[in-house]
């Protein structure tokens, strides 16, 4: 049976998850963000990226380029992503390197359209190129996909250049191939199915989840059983990360032992081997946590003597070595 004790933080775990779905309920979440539309031209294999609707329709009406979905969710304020452009082979360049953007612009003679968005948040924007497109053009991609970025860099000969800028959110561009060794086709998801998936990255965006735990926090926004496990399927989540994620957010606001972490975290949908990963890679101290939690015991309870605070701290799993040393941390 749980001690009360461990029940009181799954409650509190619970209205922590309720606060964040609140926050992404509220309209200034979508106020805070906005989507970046990737577009592709197949005949020069370059990409595009633009918030413009306008531009977005224009490219795919007037000069057959492919929409391929929103690349991901730019922030509003940040630090600023420099768009430029080459007239003479028509390339566009994005970089958040004034130095770059100077040299570019001073010494190459490419045009500097100004702010193209901005980049802070925790979603990164790996950045390849490709040495051997025509005329330079096509010769950059970005994406949020650490697959797409993988298969170009090892399987296609584009070259990784690190981290681009970060964003808030991934968003839904289809990533398949095309004749640039890049993405091009639509993925052949439903307007639903984009929409769930649009929204499980958000969550993801400002929380760690289970897999489980996203599929039923989206079936709560009534999506479909199957519109929410294709998005969950598809958001490029690492589980052991995501349980990694979790394990820390938890620990950054209360104490746990190694199993009742472990127990916290299957409770919140994580596999075993996920909530183990977790407990393994978080970096806890767990004599710290356990004088943290005898801390808590004689400030919030009291009444304790050395043999019975040594009882409560092994009732909450941790090791007798570790109640001991927390009990002598604390004098008793």
């Amino acid at each position: 049976m749980m001690s009360g004790r461990l029940q009181s933080k799954i409650a509190v775990a619970i209205a922590t998850a309720a606060v964040s779905v609140g926050l992404l309920a509220m309209p200034g979440f979508a106020d805070s963000s906005v989507p970046m539309y990737r577009m592709y031209d197949p005949s020069s294999g370059e990409h595009l990226y633009t918030s413009d609707t306008n531009e977005k329709n224009e490219l795919i009406s007037k000069h057959n380029w492919r929409y391929e979905g929103i690349g991901w969710y730019a922030p509003t304020s940040g630090k600023p992503v420099y768009r430029l452009y080459n007239p003479k082979t028509g390339e566009h360049h994005y970089t958040m390197d004034e130095n770059e953007k100077n040299t570019l612009v001073t010494r190459q003679h490419w045009n500097n359209e100004g702010v193209g968005w901005y980049s802070a948040g925790n979603v990164p924007l790996y950045r390849e190129f490709n040495p051997r497109a025509v005329q330079s053009r096509g010769s950059h991609n970005y994406t949020t996909d650490a697959n797409e970025n993988s298969v170009l860099t090892t399987q296609r000969g584009w070259k990784y250049e690190g981290i681009a800028w970060y964003g808030v959110a991934k968003g839904t561009a289809s990533t398949g191939n095309s004749s640039s060794g890049s993405s091009a086709n639509s993925s052949g998801a439903t307007a639903s199915q984009q929409q769930a998936l649009t929204q499980a990255n958000k969550y993801l965006a400002v929380s760690a989840f289970s897999r489980q735990g996203l599929i039923d926090q989206l079936e709560y926004e009534k999506y479909s059983t199957e519109d929410a496990t294709y998005a969950v399927d598809h958001c490029g989540a690492d589980w052991n990360e995501e349980a990694l994620r979790k394990a820390k957010e938890y620990l950054s606001w209360t104490d746990f032992s190694y199993d009742g972490l472990v127990e916290q975290l299957r409770f919140e949908q994580f596999t075993s081997d996920q909530a183990t990963y977790a407990a393994e890679n978080c970096g806890a101290d767990w004599n710290e946590q356990a004088v943290k939690a005898a801390r808590g015991y004689i400030k919030n309870v009291g009444g304790f003597s050395r043999d019975s605070l040594i009882e409560q701290l092994e009732f909450d799993h941790f090791t007798t070595d570790q109640a001991v040393y927390a009990v002598h941390q604390v004098g008793l």
